[in-house]
Parts: structure tokens; C-alpha cells; sequence
């Protein structure tokens, strides 16, 4: 504030502005760079008006404030604006230093003769338009141009782009897994996913590997098995939560898994068998949650249902019993980091 009443003074005391307009801009991190404000403020503003252009922005949650002071040779005007975004609050601004510099008359010109007053019984109703236009004479400012209010609408559809197109990437991630039904005791091992991310929904293939366990048979103790998997597969996922910072989130995900289920013979007195392979698919579904920690960095845990739709079992020489079958439904949870990567590493030269 002390910053502003500074600049406030100094433009008030100070010389008529020179021939052609300045813009200076003070503002947060978080605002567009001061390059780029001054050329979206000075683009609306002709060349040889002599106009001066303060702004000085402050954060001021949930948005920003901006104090804005512009100085011509037919007076000062100051004005307090506040909004959520601080783009937005740069347009705003080109659109009142656009307004203000047509009171300004162009050196060597006369200004435009006032229009002849029309008898108030002629005048017709006044309409909303009209009365958003005498508002505007009442603060000082002339009514916008059309020509004005066409390129401040170009300039804004040019410097948003859709939300969706900087917000598509790929992503890979390693994982850890835990849980049951696969193998005789628990399921634990590693794996991986790479996939891509676009807005709220993300597609990926992933695959991973169960530990050995061993199974024994009641009926003849000495007989075991060594029970490991392996499995590949693909998922598809949809944000049905999310915080308003979009930190934090809650997909849900369905897919298929498919791979081999792998038991070898083990034990005092077996003969030695070759290990048995067997195919085994399933379907699985169930939540996940993800902690967005930086724009290429999360945490992504899930817990889902597998339900086998072919179940592997095996058998030992000698053995009256199975020694292991895979269960008919199966839970599996992950915990893994996932690492995002820029769009812009795959943008063509010229896009955004």
C-alpha cells in the first residue's frame, strides 16, 4: 500500500506524462511476468496517446487486489479492483487504460465536437446498454470502441487455451504390492505402470510380480509347493473426487489381468518335478487415492477386488489333495510414486 500512495504522489507532482504511453507494473510471483502485462496493457493503447499506467497487484486471499493509477493530460483517475485470478484482472486493466485514453486528445488534433443535445422528449428509453455506457461517462471513461472490445476478446481467447490440452501427459510409475489369494500365504512383490493422463481420466498398462510362498498338505506333511505369479495387464480410470486445488484425488479404476501362476514340487522324498505353469486371466476393480505433491511428482495408492475367471490349482506326487488352488476372489493394494512428465516435451514448434 505504501508502495502504491509512493507511486500515487510521484505521478501526481511529477511532469506531464511524455508522447507515447508508459505502463508500469508491480505484482506476485503468481502473476503473469512483467514483460508480458505490460505488453497486453500497452497492446490496446495507441501509440501516440500520452498516457501513464501504474498498477501495483497484492494477494489477497482467496484472490488478488489491484490498485491502479493512470495519469493523463486531462487528469488522474485512480481505481481499486479485486478478483480471483490476476489474468484477469490484466484484461480488466487493458480494458480501462483503453477507455481512458479516448478523452485523451492525439497531439496536433482537436478533440471531437460534443453531439448536439437532444430535447428530453425526444430521447428514447433509456436501455440497459445506455446505462452501462452513462456509468462509464459518470467514472471519467469514454465507452469502449468496437474495434476495442474485438481485440481485447482475441487477446483473451489467444492466452487461454483449454484446460484439458496442458494437463495431457504420460506417466510412469513403479510400485510395490500386498495382498492375498494368489499365493498359499500373502502376496507381495513389485511392478510397474506406464500409461497417460488427460483432465480427470487416465489410461495405463501395468505389471508385476508375486513372491514365492510354499504350500504343505495335511495328509502328507513332507510334500510342499513353491507358489509365485506373474501378470500383466491394462486399466482405465476416472476422477470421481477431487480438492479445489486438485491435490488431492480419488479415481476409480476397472481393468484385466492375465499371466502365469507357477508352482514347483518341494520336500523330503519328492522326486524332482518340472514346475508347473498355468494361465490364469481375471477381471479387477476398486478405488485409488493420489497426493499431487508437485506438477511432475505424485503418490498414487489403490486397493482393488480380483476376481479370478480362471483359477489354477496344483498338485504334488504322492499327494491325495491339491496343495494350492487360487482363491475365487483376491485383494490386492499398491502403493507407488508417479513421476509426470511436461506435455511440451512432445509439442511441435509454434504450440503451446
Amino acid at each position: 500500500m505504501l508502495l502504491f500512495g509512493a507511486r500515487l504522489i510521484a505521478l501526481a507532482i511529477g511532469a506531464a506524462p511524455a508522447a507515447g504511453p508508459t505502463v508500469r507494473w508491480s505484482a506476485p510471483a503468481s502473476c503473469p511476468d512483467t514483460a508480458t502485462a505490460t505488453t497486453s496493457i500497452a497492446s490496446g493503447l495507441d501509440a501516440s496517446t500520452a498516457l501513464e499506467v501504474d498498477v501495483t497487484i497484492v494477494q489477497a486471499p482467496p484472490g488478488y487486489i489491484a490498485r491502479l493509477a493512470i495519469l493523463a493530460p486531462s487528469g488522474q483517475t485512480t481505481r481499486e479492483l479485486s478478483s480471483p485470478s490476476c489474468a484477469t484482472l490484466v484484461d480488466t486493466i487493458a480494458l480501462i487504460a483503453a477507455a481512458a485514453q479516448g478523452e485523451v486528445p492525439a497531439p496536433g488534433l482537436e478533440p471531437d465536437p460534443e453531439p448536439p443535445m437532444i430535447p428530453e422528449a425526444a430521447a428514447t428509453p433509456t436501455t440497459a446498454e445506455q446505462q452501462g455506457l452513462e456509468r462509464q461517462r459518470a467514472a471519467g471513461f469514454a465507452p469502449l470502441r468496437a474495434s476495442d472490445e474485438r481485440r481485447t476478446q482475441d487477446r483473451q481467447s489467444e492466452q487461454a487455451p483449454p484446460k484439458t490440452l496442458r494437463r495431457v501427459g504420460p506417466h510412469v510409475r513403479p510400485f510395490g504390492i500386498l495382498g492375498w489369494g494368489m499365493t498359499p500365504v500373502v502376496d507381495a512383490g513389485g511392478g510397474a505402470a506406464v500409461g497417460l493422463t488427460a483432465g480427470r481420466f487416465r489410461v495405463e498398462a501395468l505389471g508385476y510380480l508375486v513372491a514365492p510362498t510354499r504350500a504343505t498338505v495335511a495328509a502328507l506333511p513332507t510334500a510342499q509347493a513353491r507358489v509365485w505369479a506373474w501378470s500383466f495387464g491394462a486399466r482405465a480410470c476416472g476422477v470421481v473426487w477431487a480438492s479445489r486445488n486438485e491435490r488431492l484425488a480419488l479415481p476409480l479404476c476397472g481393468g484385466a489381468l492375465g499371466g502365469q501362476v507357477i508352482g514347483t514340487p518341494a520336500g523330503f522324498g519328492l522326486q524332482a518335478e518340472a514346475p508347473q505353469r498355468q494361465l490364469w486371466w481375471a477381471a479387477h476393480a476398486g478405488p485409488a487415492f493420489v497426493v499431487k505433491l508437485a506438477p511432475w511428482f505424485s503418490l498414487l495408492a489403490d486397493l482393488g477386488l480380483v476376481v479370478p475367471l480362471r483359477r489354477p490349482g496344483f498338485s504334488v506326487q504322492g499327494s491325495p489333495d491339491e496343495v494350492h488352488r487360487v482363491a475365487p476372489a483376491a485383494v490386492a493394494g499398491t502403493l507407488g510414486a508417479e513421476f509426470h512428465f511436461p506435455r511440451r516435451i512432445f509439442t511441435r514448434t509454434g504450440m503451446q
